[in-house]
This record gives structure tokens, sequence and C-alpha cells, in this order.
């Protein structure tokens, strides 16, 4: 009898043992996550954010994502130098596009007033 309370309390001591470790394990994950989409909303625009939820992908290769966002960004089938849909860096839609011409030779800038990104081609 000694022997079966003797074992219980060891298994007790045991099984709360392994649930503490598995809970300690499954707390890290769970910040090691958050710190992940800490990153990834610092470091990714809603626009991309919104691109990558709205894919309806469970997991997604960079060459996906890359096809993605330049379904998103370029106008495939535009015969301009530079057919964007939006801003690259910000995702806004009114782009300013002028076309200089300088020493001979004709410009074309893409400007985004909302970031200031630019991009340019002769």
């Amino acid at each position: 009898m000694i022997r079966t309370i003797i074992g219980g309390i060891i298994g007790y001591f045991i099984s709360s043992y392994f649930n503490n470790e598995s809970n300690k394990k499954l707390e890290n994950e769970i910040k090691n996550l958050k710190q992940d989409q800490y990153k990834l909303n610092k470091y990714l625009s809603e626009e991309t954010q919104r691109v990558i939820i709205n894919s309806k992908k469970e997991n997604m290769s960079v060459k996906e994502l890359n096809e993605i966002l330049y379904e998103k960004t370029i106008e495939e089938n535009s015969l301009a130098p530079l057919p964007y849909k939006c801003c690259l860096k910000c995702g806004n839609e009114n782009l300013k596009f002028s076309s200089p011409f300088y020493k001979g030779k004709t410009y074309y800038i893409a400007n985004c007033e909302e970031c200031e990104w630019k991009d340019w081609t002769s």
C-alpha cells in the first residue's frame, strides 16, 4: 500500500515536471511568434500585409510572394516605360508621371508624393 502511495506521489511530481516544461516551451513559442508578428508589422506596409492575407495561401514561397506583389504593382501589358499601378514603397495609387527632355534624351519619372519614392528610366 505504501509503495502505491509513494508511486502515485512520484508519478504526480514527474507529470507535473513535464507539464511545466511543456508549458514553458509553449510560452516560449508564443513569445517568439509575437516577436515575429511585431517584426512583420514593423517592416511590411499595411498594403503588403493585406496582399499576403488575401492571397488565400497557407504557405507562400518568396517567388510566389513576388509574383503576387508584381501583379498588384505592375501593369503587365502596358507599353509605358514605367508601368506602375502603385508606389512600390507605400502602395499609394496616385503616382505622378513625367517625361522631361534633357540633353537630347527623354527621361521617364514615376514619383510618389506620399512617401517620396521615385523611379526613372531613359
